[in-house]
């Protein structure tokens, strides 16, 4: 499986844009993606189909971004051979980093 990109991240204060992680299987996996889980429930992920058994599209929108979070996006699949596959990618708020102050060193 191929996630593209394996983590989304947004300063604090940034508007709460929704971002995509690619989610990309090689066919010969047999798998399909079946349920997208936030370890956060400020950080919603939304599952979506673009192509059945190949791609998907994994949408995260932050409820709000005035705090930092770290989130764990559990993204499950299920194979022919009835044993459920996990993957993860990450969702982060990072803080804003400080601005420098003139004449500090």
């Amino acid at each position: 499986m191929k996630l593209s990109p394996s983590f989304v991240f947004w300063r604090v204060g940034e508007e709460s844009q929704a971002k995509t992680v690619d989610v990309t299987l090689p066919p010969e996996f047999k798998m399909r993606v079946t349920k997208v889980t936030s370890s956060d429930p400020k950080m919603t992920a939304k599952l979506e189909t673009v192509q059945e058994g190949t791609a998907y599209k994994v949408v995260v929108t932050p409820s709000d971004t005035s705090e930092p979070i770290a989130a764990i996006l559990w993204i499950e699949c299920a194979s022919p051979s009835g044993v459920p596959k996990s993957f993860t990618a990450y969702a982060h708020i990072k803080a804003s980093k400080p601005s420098p102050t003139v004449g500090q060193k």
